[in-house]
C-alpha cells in the first residue's frame, strides 16, 4: 500500500504521456509513467477482491469433480492447506523457549514450508498453462496500461474507481493515453451519496423483509429523485477525467465500494432544471446515460478473458428460466395457466419484485428457499422475451415446477441458445442460512439433494453450465446489500457466467417493475437485432432513451435498473 500511495502521489504530478513499452520499466522504477502503471495495477488488485470473495466456493466445487482440472485443483487445495499448517508449525516452533527445540523445530518447519511453496508454484504454473480460463476466474492478473489500451477501440474508454477509507482514485484510459486523479470523497462519503440516490430508486430500500412489509408497486409512490445530488456526484467523480472521455461513444466502467450498487447512467452531467417530481423535467434531464453506452466489468482483466469469444455459434434464439414454485405459488398453486398463457397474477404487489429479502423466517434450507416471495409476473416477462425472439414459450421455457436445478443443468442444448434469461430472485451471500456465495433461486425439491437445493450458486454456474450465449439476462440481481456484499454478488455471478461461456449479462440493480422490465429487455434485444454492430451496451442505451421519454417511465427507478456487464461486442484483433 505504501508504494501504491507513492506511485499515486508521483504520477499525479505529471500529465498523461504517450504509452510506454510494457517491458520498459525496471522493478521499483520511479519513472512517472512506470509509477502510473504500477498504481493502475495495484488498483486492480484492490477492486478484484470483491469478485474473489463472491467466488470463494469455486475452487472447492471444481475440486469435487473427476476430470483433469478437478484433480489439479484438488492437489492445489490440499497443498494450500498443508502450507498453511506448515506456516503455523513454524510460528509455534519459533515460540518455543528451549533453544535446541526451537532451532530443530523451526528448521524442519521452514524446510517443509519451502517445499510446499515450491509445489504450490508448480501447480499454479500448470493451471496457468493447461487451464488458463480457470486461473483467470479464480486469480485474475492485472492488465498493464498498454494491455488495456490494446483491448479498446478508438471510440472506447475504460474507467476504474478505487474507493478508499481516506479518499478515492479515478483512472481513465483510452487508446491514446491515460489520466487519473485523487477524488476528495472517501468510502463513507460515497456510501452516503449512493444511499441518498438509492432511497428513491429502489422500492424496497430500507423497508424491511418483503414477506412482512407491504410495498406499493414500483410505478407508484416513488420518492422524487435527487438530481442535484446526482449532479454533485458526477462533478466529483467524472470532472477530473472528462477530457479523456471526450468523443467517446462507449465506456467500460469498473466501480468499487458503494458505486457498484449504482448504475452510473443516473448521474447528471448538467445542473438540473425544474421539479424533481415532474416527469417532464426528468425527461429533459442531462443523464449520463444520454452521453455514453456503458458496460460494467468486475475487473479490467475481465475484458481480456472475454476477448476469447467471437460471435456465438448457437442456433436456437432463446431459453428462459423463472417463476419458481415458492411463496404463495408453492405446492398446489404452482403452474396455474401453463407457460404460454403467461400465468401471471397481476394483483400480488409484494410478490412481484425480484431480489427481495425475507431474512429471519427460515427453519431449514429448502424451507428457506420455499418461503421466499412468489414472482407470478416473471412468467409473462419470459413469455414476452420468448415471443420477441420467435421462440416457443411451451418449448423454450423452464418455469414453475419445471424450473429446477436438475432440469437446468441436465439440459442438453443450453450451449445452443444465444440468449438465456433468468427471471427470479437473486440472493447475496448470507441472505439464507448457510449460503456463502451468490445464487439464483429455482424451484426447490421436497428435500435437498446433491446438486439440487433450489439455489443455483456461482460455483455451480461455473462448474455445471456449458454455454455459448451472447446474452444472459438476470432480471433478479440484488446489489443493494450493506458493506458492498451485493456488489460482490454481481461480480461473482458475472465471473461465473463468463467462465461458463456467456459473453455478457444484462443485470438489474434493484427490484424491477414488471412492465418496465419487459420494455427494457425486449427493447434492448430488438435494437441489437436491428444493428448488431452497434454493440450490446448501445442497444440497451437506445431502449432506455425510448423509455425515459415517457411520463410513466421517466423516473430513473423505472428506466435505470439494468446494466450491461461483460462483453459489449467482440474485441477486434
Amino acid at each position: 500500500m505504501k508504494r501504491f500511495l507513492i506511485a499515486c502521489a508521483a504520477a499525479l504530478t505529471f500529465a498523461a504521456g504517450p504509452a510506454f513499452a510494457q517491458t520498459g520499466c525496471e522493478p521499483n522504477s520511479m519513472e512517472p509513467e512506470c509509477l502510473k502503471d504500477e498504481a493502475w495495477r495495484a488498483a486492480q488488485w484492490a477492486v478484484q477482491t470483491s469478485a474473489a470473495q463472491a467466488l470463494s466456493q469455486v475452487s472447492a466445487r471444481f475440486a469435487s469433480g473427476d476430470d483433469a482440472l478437478a484433480r489439479l485443483v484438488a492437489d492445489r487445495e490440499r497443498t494450500v492447506r498443508e502450507r498453511a499448517a506448515a506456516q503455523e508449525a513454524l510460528y509455534e516452533a519459533l515460540s518455543l523457549s528451549d533453544p535446541e527445540s526451537r532451532e530443530a523445530g523451526s528448521t524442519a518447519a521452514r524446510e517443509r514450508l519451502d517445499r510446499l511453496t515450491g509445489e504450490l508454484e508448480t501447480l499454479d504454473r500448470r493451471l496457468d498453462a493447461e487451464f488458463p480460463e480457470y486461473a483467470q476466474l479464480t486469480n485474475p492478473s492485472p492488465l498493464s496500461i498498454v494491455e488495456a489500451q490494446g483491448l479498446l477501440r478508438a471510440d472506447e474508454a475504460m474507467i476504474l474507481f478505487l474507493v478508499g477509507e481516506r479518499g478515492s482514485f479515478v483512472f481513465a484510459i483510452d487508446r491514446e493515453g491515460s489520466d487519473w486523479a485523487r477524488v476528495d470523497l472517501n468510502a463513507d462519503d460515497l456510501a452516503e451519496a449512493v444511499d441518498t440516490l438509492r432511497q428513491s430508486l429502489d422500492p424496497a430500500y430500507g423497508r424491511g423483509p418483503w414477506n412482512t412489509v407491504p410495498v406499493q408497486s414500483a410505478g407508484s409512490g416513488l420518492d422524487p429523485f435527487d438530481r442535484a445530488e446526482a449532479y454533485r456526484l458526477y462533478q466529483a467523480l467524472f470532472a477530473p477525467i472528462e477530457a479523456r472521455l471526450d468523443g467517446k461513444r462507449h465506456v467500460y466502467a469498473i466501480p468499487s465500494g458503494a458505486l457498484s450498487s449504482l448504475p452510473l447512467g443516473v448521474m447528471v452531467t448538467e445542473e438540473p432544471q425544474g421539479d424533481d417530481a415532474d416527469p417532464r423535467a426528468l425527461a429533459g434531464t442531462a443523464w449520463l446515460a444520454r452521453d455514453f453506452a456503458m458496460t460494467v466489468l468486475p475487473t479490467p482483466s475481465s475484458l481480456r478473458s472475454l476477448a476469447r469469444f467471437g460471435e456465438s455459434s448457437a442456433r436456437s434464439p432463446f431459453f428462459g428460466v423463472g417463476d419458481p414454485c415458492i411463496g404463495s405459488r408453492a405446492g398446489a398453486n404452482c403452474d396455474r395457466g401453463g407457460p404460454a398463457s403467461g400465468g401471471g397474477d397481476r394483483g400480488a404487489a409484494p410478490e412481484s419484485f425480484r431480489g427481495a429479502s425475507t431474512r429471519g423466517v427460515y427453519n431449514a434450507d429448502v424451507d428457506a428457499v420455499r418461503s421466499l416471495a412468489a414472482l407470478p409476473n416473471t412468467r409473462p416477462e419470459l413469455v414476452a422475451l420468448a415471443r420477441a425472439f420467435g421462440a416457443d414459450p411451451d418449448r423454450d421455457l423452464l418455469v414453475g415446477a419445471a424450473a429446477t436445478e436438475t432440469a437446468l443443468t441436465s439440459s442438453s442444448d443450453l450451449r445452443d441458445r444465444r440468449v438465456i434469461a433468468f427471471a427470479t430472485h437473486g440472493l447475496i451471500a448470507d441472505e439464507l442460512p448457510g449460503l456463502v456465495e451468490p445464487a439464483l433461486v429455482l424451484t426447490p425439491p421436497d428435500e435437498a439433494m446433491e446438486g439440487d437445493d433450489g439455489l443455483l450458486t456461482a460455483s455451480e454456474i461455473a462448474r455445471d453450465l456449458d454455454l455459448d450465449a451472447d446474452w444472459v439476462i438476470l432480471s433478479a440481481c440484488n446489489t443493494a446489500a450493506p458493506d458492498g456484499a451485493g456488489a460482490e454478488s454481481l461480480s461473482g455471478l458475472a465471473s461465473a457466467f463468463f467462465y461458463a461461456g456467456a459473453r455478457s449479462l444484462l443485470v438489474s440493480h434493484w427490484v424491477v417493475d414488471d412492465a418496465a422490465a419487459r420494455r427494457i429487455t425486449t427493447g434492448a434485444l430488438a435494437a441489437m437485432n436491428e444493428d448488431p454492430q452497434a454493440g450490446r451496451s448501445e442497444a440497451l442505451r437506445q431502449s432506455l432513451l425510448t423509455l425515459m421519454e415517457e411520463d410513466q417511465f421517466a423516473h430513473p427507478a423505472m428506466w435505470a435498473p439494468f446494466v450491461l456487464v461483460g462483453q459489449n461486442r467482440p474485441v477486434e484483433g
